[in-house]
């Protein structure tokens, strides 16, 4: 029996597609005749999708193929059964419905989201280290570094969506602006992505990039990633912190979420953000406005707690091994908390690099850290 070739529409929606596979350059599934039935076997993928737990299980070999179904098509389920593999679909998780979850979170593979320090005072936008919050002007693109562990899925997606940062807005979507939306509604986007106030730098219909959002869903972009244990996106903001009937002079946040193809989340980041015109004269105000950080009374009395470290890597990384002499410091507290300070750079550090002499010098100091931040915690 022939098979007619089928050419997938440009638009998708897939029926219960709570799990999904798809292999760049392979096929997308085999299929093999055994008493009539053809049985698929795809990329193994977590059938269970929870927002916000780990998927850490082994995940299963073998599923049912999945229902087709089209957008603007005249194609019917019987030619849809004849998809061929090179035309199939890249395909993204979905997002979950209601406001997404704001806590940080790690998660098995170490998630982590930087900002090349390198690049902050020549462009648009600029970082805080004293409020750790981002200043941007629109329509700049500002690129983030994404990292985790080895052994995370492949393909790896990440989901960036735009919240209010105050907890009394939190059941409000982040929206493009009147203004903004009618803009964009020229260059023919989809509704989706027309609402949504964060873009990809990326060209309109780029394969890796994928716009989401609708009913009870959050306005999202989700960027996939095929390889590597760190790369490279650039975003940019289409309306300001100031625009009327948008953003509206709120404050915002962005949370970037590590998911797999079936949407489990596997980290979470969130980054403080403000959309200005003018970002150092704004940057100034607000560090200047900020309360100064006064010291506990009694250190050791106040509850330990790690520190967040957000490198800001330079044009010239300094490779270098110090040797530190032995130091006095006041307060086991404080020799800890420095301590985890170092740790934490030199962890970052060892995630970027890719030389191997670098990478066994740091897993060493790391070693040497850990060691003395043990000691020092059994003698409180």
């Amino acid at each position: 029996m022939s098979v007619e070739q089928f050419e997938a529409p440009e638009t998708c929606i897939f029926d219960e597609m709570d799990v999904i596979a798809f292999h760049t350059g392979d096929p997308m599934w085999s299929s093999q005749d055994q008493n009539g039935m053809g049985q698929y076997t795809m990329q193994q993928v977590n059938n269970e999708s929870v927002h916000d737990e780990e998927a850490t299980n082994p995940l299963p070999d073998t599923v049912s193929a999945p229902n087709f179904l089209c957008n603007n098509s005249q194609c019917s389920d019987s030619d849809l059964n004849n998809i061929t593999p090179s035309i199939a679909p890249i395909m993204f998780p979905r997002m979950k419905t209601g406001p997404p979850t704001r806590s940080s979170y790690k998660g098995p593979y170490e998630f982590g989201v930087m900002i090349n320090g390198a690049h902050t005072h020549k462009k648009k936008f600029l970082w805080s280290t004293k409020l750790q919050r981002m200043y941007v002007d629109a329509e700049c693109d500002f690129p983030l570094i994404f990292s985790w562990s080895a052994g995370a899925p492949q393909p790896a997606f990440v989901r960036a969506v735009v919240v209010f940062r105050d907890e009394d807005q939190s059941q409000h979507r982040v929206e493009t602006c009147v203004n903004h939306k009618s803009i964009l509604m020229t260059k023919n986007l989809p509704d989706c992505q027309l609402r949504n106030v964060l873009h990809s730098s990326r060209e309109p219909g780029a394969a890796d990039v994928q716009y989401s959002g609708g009913a009870d869903e959050w306005y999202s972009t989700v960027v996939r990633f095929d390889n590597g244990l760190s790369t490279t996106h650039a975003y940019r903001f289409i309306c300001k912190n100031s625009c009327t009937g948008g953003i509206n002079r709120r404050a915002i946040s962005i949370i970037f979420t590590l998911e797999n193809l079936s949407g489990t989340v596997l980290g979470r980041e969130k980054m403080s953000v403000r959309v200005c015109a003018c970002p150092r004269r704004d940057m100034r105000a607000e560090e200047g406005a900020a309360p100064a950080r006064r010291r506990p009374a009694d250190a050791r009395a106040a509850e330990h707690k790690p520190k967040k470290v957000k490198i800001e890597i330079t044009d010239t990384d300094d490779d270098k091994i110090v040797v530190l002499p032995e130091l006095r410091v006041r307060g086991i507290s404080t020799a800890i908390t420095t301590l985890e300070m170092m740790r934490e750079f030199t962890v970052q550090h060892k995630r970027l690099s890719t030389d191997l002499r670098v990478l066994d010098e740091d897993a060493s100091i790391i070693a040497d850290l850990d060691t003395k931040l043990n000691e020092l915690r059994s003698s409180k």
